[in-house]
Order: C-alpha cells, then structure tokens, then sequence
C-alpha cells in the first residue's frame, strides 16, 4: 500500500485505499514541517482508523462472547485478563524448550488468577456455539469441512443468531489459519536465531497507535501498532474480508514507501524448488479431493435413479382385479 513518498512517483490506480494513505502522507508530511500539533495529531487519529478499517489483530466474536474471552474466568470476580509480563512475553518467543504446555501468560487484573490465551479462545467459542447452535464448537475437522464448502456471505438479516452464527464460524476458521502456534516453528528461529523472528506472541495494546519519531524537527520514523489485546497476542495481522471470502490465512503490513512493497511482491511471488513442490502437493490434494466429491455425488445419484425405479416399478403393477361373475348355484 503507497504511503510516503508516493507523491514523487505518482503511480497510476484506481485504489481508493492507495490514494487516502497517499493524501494521508502528504499531510503528515506537511504538518511535521510546519510544527502544528494539533493538525499532526488529527492525521495520525485518521491514519489509525484508516488502518483499523482493513487490518485487524483479534477475532470478530460476538458481543456476548467478546465479554466472556476478555473477563476473569471467576465468575465472582470483575477484573480482565492482562499480560502477565514483559518477562514472559520473551520467554514465550525464544526456542521451546520441550515443554508440553502453553505458558499461563494471562493474569487478571483484579484477582491475579492465571490462565492460557488458547483456553480462553476455546472457552468462548464453546459458548458461543453452545448459545447459537446448541452444539460444542467445532473440531479441527469440522473447521476444514466449513473452509472446502465455503462460508457463507455474511447474512443480511436483522435476526441477531443469524449474524453471530455467522461470526462464529469466521472466528473458527481465522482461529485456525491465522494463529501462531505457541510451539513455534523452525522457520521462526531460521538463521539461528535465539527469538521468533515474527515477534510471536505479540505486544499487546489496547488501541491501535501511530507514533512518529522525530529527527532534527521532521518525522524519521513511524511505528505502527494494531490492536491486539492480551488474550490475542498469538493472533497474527489480517483481512477479515479476504479471509471470510478466500477461506485462506493472509497477512497484512502497512507499507510506508515503494521498496517496502516492491520487495514484499517479489518475495512473495519467488521461485524455488519448495514452492513448486508446495504447488504440486496442493494439486495432488485438490485432485483427491475432487475424485472423492465426484464418488460421492455419483453414488447419491445412483441411489436416487433406483428409488425413481422402484417407484416406477410399483406404479407399473396392476393391483386391480375383476371381480368374479355370480354362477347360478349362488342363488
């Protein structure tokens, strides 16, 4: 996405987006320079809700079950859960050291009991399934089954259920393809590095923020901080469009110049040997898949041609019968 800088090139699109944060850093370029606090501080107030309006860093839930995720799990107490500390903020984003279990990185803030982010999620969307559905939440299977069928578009109804059904099941599938696993990956610590090299779990923050740095009067840096609160902090940026659209995990970044966005295109569309095998194993797999989709609807309709047949057989048979002619020694 163009946002310094984009002046000097001009690019030509029909964007929308494009041409705000384009506008947007202009703007803040020319309030740094004049010094107008108050004019700087209305454009970060719109760059943060520009941001807000694409990107986000939790989980749509509904509203019933965002107030159950975020408060204390004692049902006597009225506190909500907070990062436990920085310290184990850093612990959790260094190597596992064979340990069998999330670490308790949640406390409340009032009663200081302790508690897991995934527990939290899970207890939520139980409940949450349990209020509309009437049923558990569903299983890593089931939430695979929902991805190849597709989600439904997001219900034009004034019917409350129906919208936090929906919302359930984009909770579900975002809680699946969009968290990074507390166990981490290889990947994360590539070039032996000691940390995540993702930053997992995230700083937590109760708003997103947008604060500049300031280098001999004019702005030198911009950072950037989605909101993401403490039981999120394992969630990773994204798009709830795409995602409830395209059924797939995506990542956003808010690009500040045109070598930023240059290198993530060409790092995202690279050649290598493991994406063309990545590429060749998603074809084998849709290529299964659609054999057994294709088995199973000739089988339902070789059951339904043989009903048709029954009945056709049973409306061929004629169940009439004459009756016999009365014989004189009747009488």
């Amino acid at each position: 996405m163009w946002y310094l800088d984009s002046n000097n090139n001009d690019p030509e699109t029909s964007n929308k987006d494009q041409h705000e944060n384009a506008e947007i850093g202009n703007q803040l370029i020319n309030a740094s320079t004049n010094g107008d606090e108050s004019h700087l501080k209305s454009i970060l107030n719109r760059l943060e809700r520009n941001i807000d309006s694409y990107s986000v860093g939790e989980l749509k839930l509904p509203d019933i079950e965002m107030a159950v995720l975020l408060k204390c799990s004692n049902p006597s107490c009225l506190g909500k859960w907070e990062l436990h500390s920085e310290e184990i903020l850093l612990k959790m984003r260094s190597r596992p050291r064979n340990e069998d279990e999330e670490r308790e990185a949640l406390r409340c803030s009032v009663c200081g009991i302790r508690s897991r982010c995934t527990d939290r999620i899970n207890a939520a969307l139980e409940h949450g399934y349990l209020r509309c559905y009437q049923k558990s939440r569903p299983n890593k299977e089931e939430i695979l089954n929902l991805i190849w069928l597709g989600l439904p578009k997001q219900p034009d109804s004034t019917d409350p259920i129906e919208n936090d059904r929906w919302l359930l099941d984009v909770a579900v599938v975002h809680g699946l393809l969009n968290i990074h696993d507390w166990r981490h990956r290889a990947s994360c610590f590539k070039n032996d590095r000691d940390r995540c090299r993702y930053h997992s779990p995230h700083a937590t923050v109760n708003e997103t923020r947008v604060t500049p740095e300031f280098n001999a009067g004019n702005i030198d840096k911009i950072n950037i901080e989605i909101r993401r609160r403490a039981v999120f902090m394992f969630l990773t940026d994204c798009n709830p469009t795409v995602l409830s659209v395209l059924n797939c995990n995506n990542c956003t970044r808010y690009v500040l110049n045109q070598l930023v966005s240059l290198y993530y295109g060409c790092y995202t569309s690279k050649h290598t040997d493991e994406n063309e095998k990545a590429l060749a194993e998603l074809m084998r797999a849709l290529n299964a898949y659609e054999a057994k989709v294709n088995v199973k609807q000739q089988q339902a309709r070789s059951a339904h041609q043989s009903r048709i047949e029954l009945e056709e057989e049973d409306e061929s048979i004629d169940n009439s019968f004459d009756l016999p002619s009365p014989l004189r020694s009747d009488y």
